[in-house]
């Protein structure tokens, strides 16, 4: 959502070019550039717009919308509509524009990391969090507490799709949790057993 709002925002943008005066637009601008910022939404995200795209748009799903918007702004169309010729012409350079850049897997991809990457050192976090919260856990023998440790992981897949490289393993992450707490259970039984060995 953020992505697509943030694609027309930036085409609203380029029509008002200014808007110092205006504090409700400079704190939806300051949103957009600090959550979904960067050069790749500054370059990218008006072409998205144009065509009435999501970021998540396939090259079909580019092309559809590059001939949908073609019949729907034909010349002819839009003159009878009051549209000047230049206007008309401008409307048309924008939509082409907007879809050969798009066509470029590159583009989009680039678009693409511009706004996972903000999020990606978050997730990266991840899995030390999910370590440090275990052995926390453990150590305070807080067992109890362990079951949303656990349940966080059923649904750690989900996850690792938000950051493309380094990807984050979560069969891995998951190994790593099980053996801290295997471990665990270890020297409990490690003790038991030596405390039941001296009591004989």
């Amino acid at each position: 959502i953020g992505r697509v709002l943030t694609g027309a925002f930036a085409v609203y943008f380029e029509e008002v070019g200014n808007f110092a005066d205006d504090a409700s637009l400079q704190a939806i601008n300051h949103v957009c550039s600090r959550h979904f910022g960067g050069k790749s939404l500054a370059e990218y995200g008006p072409h998205f717009a144009v065509l009435e795209l999501a970021p998540n748009a396939s090259l079909a799903d580019i092309k559809r919308a590059r001939d949908r918007k073609a019949r729907e702004n034909h010349e002819e169309k839009l003159l009878q509509r009051g549209i000047t010729r230049e206007n008309a012409t401008r409307i048309m350079q924008r939509v082409n524009e907007a879809f050969e850049k798009l066509r470029d897997p590159r583009v989009r991809k680039e678009y693409e990391r511009g706004f996972t990457e903000p999020f990606a050192d978050i997730v990266r976090q991840i899995p030390v969090e999910l370590q440090s919260k275990t052995k926390a856990h453990l150590q305070a023998k807080e067992y109890e507490m362990l079951k949303d440790v656990l349940a966080s992981l059923k649904n750690l897949h989900n996850v690792c799709d938000l950051v493309a490289e380094p990807r984050m393993d979560a069969a891995q992450v998951r190994g790593q949790i099980n053996a801290l707490i295997k471990e665990h259970v270890n020297e409990i039984q490690h003790r038991v057993s030596h405390l039941w060995q001296k009591r004989k």
